[in-house]
C-alpha cells in the first residue's frame, strides 16, 4: 500500500472510531503482509528510541 492511501484508510479508521485506537487495532485494517511490514517498523523505531 502506498503511503498516501495508507494515510486515508488511517485517518478514516480513526475518524469514524468513537474511542482512540491502537496500533495493534489499525493494524488489523490491513493484510497480513502490511501488518508485518509495520510490526516490523514499529519494532525498530523502538529499539532506535531506547538507545
Amino acid at each position: 500500500m502506498e503511503p498516501e492511501q495508507l494515510k486515508r484508510v488511517v485517518e478514516a479508521a480513526l475518524l469514524a472510531s468513537s474511542n482512540p485506537l491502537t496500533i495493534p487495532q489499525l493494524l488489523t485494517l490491513f493484510a497480513e503482509q502490511e501488518q508485518e511490514r509495520w510490526s516490523s517498523w514499529r519494532a525498530t523505531a523502538k529499539a532506535a528510541a531506547s538507545s
